[in-house]
């Protein structure tokens, strides 16, 4: 069983549902980020969500041109960190 913090357990934010597939093993690492300025790169977007855990991959989705279409995904090392990013990051 994975040992969650209180600031987690604790969130009213957090359904219940996520608390116990957290606590199962069942939820990923991956944390897809919407809302994103055109100009933001991968670089960026990693450092950012640094601030929540161990960032292992940091992605911007392009266009057919190399151009940011605005969103991404983040991968973390532990689930724990992507849902701590969201708790973190959500606005």
């Amino acid at each position: 069983m994975i040992n969650i913090p209180p600031s987690i357990l604790n969130n009213p934010n957090i359904p219940n549902e996520i608390i116990h597939a957290l606590q199962a093993g069942r939820l990923g690492s991956t944390v897809f980020v919407a809302n994103l300025d055109y100009k933001v790169g991968w670089k960026k977007l990693k450092e950012v969500f640094s601030m929540a855990g161990v960032v292992v991959r940091a992605d911007i989705l392009e266009d057919k041109d190399g151009k940011s279409r605005g969103i991404g995904t983040v991968t973390f090392e532990q689930a724990i960190e992507a849902v701590q990013a969201i708790c973190i990051l959500e606005e």
